[in-house]
């Protein structure tokens, strides 16, 4: 059995995530990149929408902090602690009210 047909993989808001070894990683083109943070989830949400009245019980999620607000009007919210941070995800995307909702990730960065 192949390593590929054990891999479990979700996804949210049109991003891959894949299962190897027990740890999320992001998925770009059929391909395992950066490691993810499951306990944060990156969102922009549409002009109009305010993150810090955002209804999450109407959702059907429950209330996210917000970690902090990034230029553009990019928020990270916090989905530590949640049992299913992926469906509490997709619950967000499907509203409607967001541009943007993806799991933040550990990198790698290379210098040129």
């Amino acid at each position: 059995m192949s390593i590929e047909s054990e891999t479990e993989f979700i996804t949210v808001a049109g991003f891959t995530y894949g299962k190897y070894n027990g740890e999320w990683y992001h998925v770009s083109d059929g391909k395992k990149t950066d490691r993810a943070s499951l306990a944060r989830l990156i969102t922009k949400p549409k002009s109009g929408i305010d993150m810090n009245s955002f209804n999450y019980q109407a959702a059907g999620v429950p209330t996210l902090s917000i970690v902090s607000e990034l230029l553009a009007g990019y928020y990270i919210l916090d989905t530590s602690g949640l049992a299913d941070p992926f469906d509490v995800a997709n619950k967000l995307w499907n509203t409607g009210g967001f541009d943007y909702l993806q799991f933040d990730a550990y990198g790698t960065y290379h210098r040129n």
